[in-house]
């Protein structure tokens, strides 16, 4: 987990510092130099972007290259493949919660007494990852130049990567809220049974009380849709 979200970090602050160079370059306008100055090796048609500036200085207003996202969005589709490398971990978590030979002696799918706790709604889990990895598969794109008889303006992935994005990340907010249900669940169980105050750190108590404020502990199976739909809404507006 601690890998993939480090991944995860890492992909966000690259595509941050494309997205930040991207939005203050001049693209498909014109490149205005300031102290441009002109040298013997410069062509005549070179010579013609110099501009005389009144305070004496020179400047030169300067065609740039055609739009082309590409810098932008190859950040942005590795960011996307490290949302799928994440979403397998988070699955796995899951998984682990539920076996009592990994999670320290908890009962199997983490029930509260007699029954079958979890175990109905553990395939939702795998549900959840077919489709968030369907939608983390990068698109491969042919850079079709599109503009200018074929002399500028390259489109390439970046609306659909942007748009799977969008759809993977409100699968995984879909996801985590099932790791806050059964991580909730597993601390009530530990508590509940053992013999010293399982101690938490301060921000997963936070995260725990806020959990537990709207959705209580399973003692008896129950549907787990509302608790579900709670942990959701918790994690879109929760901070520390």
């Amino acid at each position: 987990m601690a890998y993939g979200l480090g991944e995860l970090l890492q992909s966000m602050m690259n595509l941050h510092e494309a997205l930040l160079i991207q939005m203050n370059h001049s693209d498909d306008n014109p490149y205005v130099a300031i102290d441009y100055r002109p040298t013997a090796r410069n062509s005549s048609q070179e010579q013609r972007y110099v501009i005389d500036m009144p305070d004496g200085s020179r400047g030169a207003i300067v065609p740039t290259a055609n739009f082309d996202s590409t810098p932008f969005v190859r950040p942005m589709e590795y960011l996307l493949h490290s949302m799928g490398t994440l979403s397998v971990a988070m699955a796995q978590n899951i998984v682990r919660f539920e076996d009592p030979h990994i999670n320290g002696g908890l009962p199997r799918f983490l029930a509260g007494s007699d029954g079958h706790g979890f175990g109905a709604v553990s395939k939702l889990a795998g549900s959840l990852l077919d489709r968030i990895q369907a939608e983390t598969t990068l698109t491969r794109s042919s850079n079709l130049v599109v503009a200018g008889g074929q002399l500028e303006d390259v489109s390439n992935a970046g609306p659909n990567t942007a748009r799977k994005m969008r759809e993977a990340l409100k699968l995984m907010y879909q996801l985590a809220a099932m790791q806050t249900l059964y991580a909730a669940q597993a601390v009530d169980l530990r508590r509940r049974d053992a013999s010293q105050p399982l101690a938490l750190g301060a921000v997963t108590q936070k995260l725990h009380a806020d959990f537990r404020a709207r959705s209580g502990m399973m003692i008896q199976d129950s549907e787990t849709r509302t608790a579900l739909a709670e942990a959701e809404r918790l994690l879109k507006g929760w901070s520390p």
